[in-house]
């Protein structure tokens, strides 16, 4: 596997800090989807790249509204046009790999950045949806022995 593959895997096994500031979604739930969209693309492009943690929390929040949100086709059509091509496609896989780990763990990643994501091969990029699904449920295992 690549090097890619290899940084964006170890981030998903940081355990440090424990305890990590959360980083809030930029918009409100009342708001319509396309507004909630823009609002987070626009909040993420705003954050520059040496804030690479918030770079991708935003990029996560913006995948989940893109994967969760749309009630139709023609609506995701809608929230699509309003990004880049770079942007959709990195927001979804940072929300695809980190999803079932949340937020938080972005908190945690020391160097996993948007374009290491964006430039992760497709089978590496599914291999580590897969690594991550399987982290959660050891955890989730772990819980409920105690």
């Amino acid at each position: 596997m690549s090097d890619r593959y290899q940084t964006v895997l170890a981030d998903i096994f940081q355990t440090e800090p424990q305890v990590v500031t959360t980083i809030l979604y930029p918009t409100d739930t009342s708001m319509p989807l396309i507004t909630r969209v823009t609002k987070t693309y626009t909040k993420l492009l705003s954050v520059g790249s040496s804030r690479r943690k918030r770079q991708l929390v935003y990029a996560y929040y913006l995948g989940e509204l893109l994967q969760e949100g749309p009630e139709t086709p023609e609506e995701l059509r809608a929230c699509r046009k309003k990004l880049t091509t770079y942007y959709y496609k990195v927001a979804i896989r940072t929300y695809n790999i980190f999803k079932d780990l949340r937020v938080n763990q972005l908190q945690r990643t020391t160097k996993t950045t948007l374009r290491i994501i964006k430039e992760l091969p497709e089978m590496e990029y599914q291999a580590l949806k897969q690594r991550a699904i399987s982290k959660t449920n050891k955890e989730e295992g772990k819980k409920q022995e105690i």
